[in-house]
């Protein structure tokens, strides 16, 4: 039982001895027959074949390479990228390898190559553009950035006060060339604001902070002083500033007639509008121009009208408790007959 449990053991220890050196054996028939030098990113794996390559399974070298090149393998199982979207075919195919340290494996006609099987495809002005632009040496294709700002940043008379959000004002047919929709937003541009600069509004980054209310950009030009409150566009419309469009007649339940379409505003409105309450009695603005001084009480319609203070129209007396009647009587005395 002992002799034979040694000879099991010699035997198992045979088998190993053989195994390691048939292995020992095929690496260096793989090194012997290897085409060539590999180049010099996978130089590290000279003396180990099976990096790169399964034995009797020549399409397996193609899941190796998505394992290493794990960003061209997200791509390919995304369906994105310029490897993404190719037709289906072998690594080899394009990149070979075994042909020395300074080859190219990545070698390709850049003239000749598409864009647009890319995640950017060129448009505009950038079809003209050189490579060398936007692929910086030394580093992968798939590494040139695809913001705006990384490439205009000189560009940017903002100074990045508007944000790097470039593509929402200017796209690939000119840089100066403006295209945004100011529409889309909650202020839309009408009249002369087409033709403001953004930057007359639009003070810091932040485009929800630009005022909305005319005082916001207008205060300035407000003759008023705040006197008619912040409703500019009550009488003001983006024509044109100086263009009142405030109709009293209609706007308001006093009408202006004759004379009073000829007064100034704040012959009237003297307190601060919407705030304090314009009277709409006569005396509450001709009470400096009333002669009598209170004593005929303040209907003064009765006597004069819009057409002119000063002149008055005629008394109707038999309107009151005494009518007149026929011409002047002189006044009798009592106890004198007729």
């Amino acid at each position: 039982m002992k002799h034979a449990l040694m000879r099991l053991v010699r035997v198992g220890l045979w088998v190993l001895a053989w195994l390691a050196s048939s292995q020992a054996m095929a690496q260096n028939v793989e090194s012997v027959l290897s085409p060539g030098p590999l180049v010099k990113s996978h130089a590290k794996w000279d003396d180990s074949c099976k990096s790169c390559h399964v034995r009797f399974d020549r399409q397996a070298q193609d899941r190796l390479c998505a394992d290493c090149h794990k960003d061209i393998g997200r791509d390919l199982a995304q369906r994105t990228g310029m490897h993404g979207r190719q037709k289906p075919q072998a690594c080899r195919s394009c990149h070979t390898d075994h042909r020395g340290r300074d080859m190219k494996i990545a070698e390709f006609d850049k003239h000749a190559f598409d864009h647009q099987q890319t995640d950017y495809v060129l448009r505009g002005k950038h079809r003209e553009t050189d490579c060398g632009k936007c692929h910086q040496p030394q580093q992968k294709f798939s590494a040139a950035p695809q913001e705006c700002n990384a490439c205009h940043r000189k560009d940017d008379v903002h100074k990045a006060s508007l944000g790097t959000a470039c593509a929402n004002c200017h796209d690939e047919r000119s840089w100066r060339e403006t295209r945004f929709d100011h529409s889309v937003t909650r202020f839309a541009l009408t009249g002369a604001h087409n033709k403001a600069r953004c930057e007359s509004c639009h003070k810091t980054r932040d485009y929800k902070e630009a005022p909305k209310a005319c005082v916001g950009c207008h205060l300035k030009e407000d003759k008023h002083k705040a006197r008619f409150g912040e409703k500019c566009e009550s009488c003001h419309n983006t024509q044109r500033w100086p263009q009142i469009t405030f109709r009293h007649d209609t706007d308001t339940r006093y009408a202006l007639v004759a004379k009073h379409r000829d007064v100034r505003c704040t012959s009237c409105h003297t307190g601060t509008l919407y705030k304090e309450k314009t009277g709409s009695a006569c005396i509450d603005c001709h009470r400096k121009d009333d002669t009598h001084k209170g004593s005929l009480g303040q209907d003064c319609v009765r006597c004069h009208s819009e057409r002119g203070w000063k002149e008055s129209q005629r008394f109707d007396h038999d309107r009151t408790n005494f009518a007149l009647l026929g011409p002047p009587q002189r006044r009798q005395a009592p106890g004198q007959s007729g």
